[in-house]
């Protein structure tokens, strides 16, 4: 976790602007938890360890994939962690490949590509999201010629 957290500070610090918006989850003044959404994809979400399984995780969830919606976005995506995945299933998330990535400090993380469609697509909304699963495996197969 650690490596990905310095690429995302190496981006911010080279003036990359990735674009998230981020939501933060709070319990009076305390910050118990965030997500971040950059259109497509959910690119976090976390909960302090204190705070797990209290449902924050699911209503941080909830946010971004209303604030898609509401960008008429029909399909969300997430390379989620292997311990994440039960998570994004009990969400309405389905696995469509196994990969990794390599942090910038050169720790392999391996991760599970998931989708969700949020509502009732017509074919239009449907192909894009087959053109979503399609740039996920092109990355994937530049990345680690997979």
């Amino acid at each position: 976790m650690q490596g990905l957290l310095n690429d995302k500070q190496l981006n911010d610090l080279q003036g990359k602007d990735t674009k998230d918006i981020v939501f933060v989850a709070e319990i009076g003044e305390t910050i118990v938890g965030s997500s971040a959404y950059s259109r497509y994809w959910v690119s976090a979400i976390y909960v302090h360890p204190q705070y797990v399984r209290q449902g924050i995780g699911r209503e941080l969830l909830k946010a971004i994939e209303r604030k898609a919606l509401s960008e008429n976005i029909n399909t969300l995506a997430v390379c989620a962690s292997i311990t994440a995945k039960p998570f994004y299933e009990r969400s309405g998330y389905q696995e469509f490949g196994e990969a990794y990535i390599i942090s910038s400090t050169g720790i392999y993380i391996p991760y599970i590509r998931m989708q969700k469609w949020l509502s009732s697509a017509t074919e239009g909304e449907h192909s894009q999201s087959e053109d979503l699963t399609a740039i996920c495996r092109f990355l994937q197969w530049i990345l680690i010629g997979k």
